[in-house]
């Protein structure tokens, strides 16, 4: 290495065309692996260097660094198509990921080190929204209010963002209504979850209009021809996450009732849809309205 490194010598090392596969491509599937190809000569090589390894010392060997002198391993240079050194490549389980070229500062370089190596309060609120859209809802809240507790702290801006709206979103759906408007109050018109917070709000308040009786559902037939407890029933299925029955309520309305309080059983379908996104029973029931309208 170009000079006197502190950081421990199993995150930083050299590589050489023998070596390289295992090291680094064999390797990356245990942990990811950025490469540095640099050469003695290049000044910005030599300034980035040091920057490299303090991002590899504050996330604490989660990602490791490898060092290709270019000069030493042309053959490796000429199979990464280096045009311009320095030139910065991210592996993981064995492909190339990520990469830049030329020297840049410490912020660029520890985002580009955290986007590979997710923090653990990163790694919650991942596993929090997978846990969201399979529909474990307490299990979400379990990985979500740790980090709550700490005021989101450990996460970065755009990241707390996420974590207030999806949060809201479970309180939202265990009907913890109170809880929602502190976590999403301190959101910036700006970001983009500000949306979101919105329609979390207009949904909040149509959940809010029915109560919801602990105990079983009384869901009416097709035959039923009130539609207080239509609309009813569909609240209360749609709080309870139970989608596709909710739906079928809404649309029977919009069929049948239309103008029952002012077209809510539309309202709250759309609100729904814009809350759910990106779901099979949306995509269902946006058919069904089409045809219906």
């Amino acid at each position: 290495m170009s000079h006197a490194s502190t950081v421990p010598s199993d995150w930083v090392f050299d590589v050489t065309t023998q070596d390289f596969d295992q090291r680094v491509l064999v390797a990356s599937h245990q942990q990811p692996i950025v490469v540095d190809f640099w050469a003695e000569w290049c000044g910005p090589c030599r300034a980035l260097g040091p920057v490299l390894e303090k991002a590899v010392s504050a996330l604490g060997g989660r990602v490791l660094l490898a060092k290709v002198n270019t000069d030493r391993s042309q053959d490796l240079a000429q199979r990464y198509r280096i045009s311009g050194i320095p030139a910065v490549k991210a592996f993981h389980n064995g492909e190339l990921v990520k990469e830049f070229v030329g020297a840049k500062d410490l912020r660029f370089v520890t985002e580009f080190f955290s986007s590979l190596a997710p923090s653990p309060a990163a790694k919650l609120l991942e596993q929090a929204a997978v846990a969201y859209l399979a529909g474990a809802t307490d299990e979400a809240r379990a990985h979500l209010l740790p980090l709550s507790t700490e005021g989101f702290a450990a996460l970065s801006e755009e990241r707390r963002a996420q974590a207030r709206v999806l949060l809201a979103q479970v309180q939202l759906f265990s009907g913890a209504f109170a809880e929602i408007e502190p976590l999403l109050a301190p959101l910036d018109e700006r970001s983009a979850e500000f949306d979101r917070a919105e329609i979390i709000r207009q949904v909040r308040a149509i959940f809010e209009s029915v109560p919801d009786p602990a105990g079983e559902i009384l869901v009416p037939s097709e035959d039923e021809q009130d539609p207080d407890l239509h609309y009813t029933a569909a609240i209360r299925l749609a709080r309870r996450r139970s989608i596709a029955p909710a739906f079928e309520q809404l649309l029977w309305l919009i069929a049948n009732r239309r103008k029952y309080r002012d077209d809510a059983a539309k309202k709250a379908l759309l609100a729904l849809f814009q809350l759910l996104g990106d779901h099979q029973d949306v995509y269902d029931a946006r058919r069904r309205l089409q045809v219906l309208t």
